[in-house]
């Protein structure tokens, strides 16, 4: 908030600092995980893990590899083929490449969504709530380290939580609108 002589208030510059500290500590969190998964992913002889639905993702791929677009492999006339066209669409010409490349994706995007939640949260001034949420989100397996599994389940929680940070983006800038006029 500025005064009237147009310079910022001391307690408007300790928010604002506090807020880059609390933005910064989201974002070295964040790294932190991808660092920890990275090194998961190293270690693993396939470089990711095999989910219930793996198999039929795997033939998908390989289908998709050998036959192109049109395929008619069987995983992919009665398995969802989205999946496995979204990994067909990786660099690399082995299914197992596509799909440890895609592992690797999943696991960038589900960061950047968390870190984006955090940082929405923080600029509606919930900035403790955004350091636990954060932390909560990455340690949990079912979230934090199924991004190096085969499967679409933490791509839709990613694109979930990105959804939810782009409505609370778009909901604040209505509050400040009404709030000018």
């Amino acid at each position: 908030m500025a005064t009237r002589s147009g310079k910022k208030s001391p307690q408007s510059i300790y928010h604002q600092n506090r807020s880059l500290k609390d933005l910064k500590f989201i974002f070295s969190l964040v790294i932190f995980f991808v660092v920890i998964k990275f090194v998961i992913f190293v270690a693993l002889n396939d470089h990711f893990f095999y989910g219930a639905d793996a198999e039929g993702y795997i033939n998908g791929v390989q289908g998709l590899i050998d036959s192109g677009f049109f395929s008619q492999t069987e995983a992919l006339g009665y398995w969802p083929a989205g999946y496995p066209i979204l990994i067909w669409l990786m660099p690399g010409n082995t299914a197992y490449f596509k799909i440890a490349c895609f592992a690797i994706l999943q696991t960038l995007i589900f960061a950047y969504a968390t870190f984006r939640l955090g940082k929405v949260l923080i600029a509606k001034n919930l900035n403790k709530s955004a350091k636990y949420l954060v932390f909560l989100i990455n340690i949990n397996p079912t979230l934090g380290i199924s991004t190096l599994v085969i499967g679409y389940e933490t791509l839709a929680a990613s694109l979930l939580i990105l959804s939810l940070t782009f409505y609370l983006d778009f909901q604040s800038q209505i509050d400040n609108i009404k709030f000018k006029l």
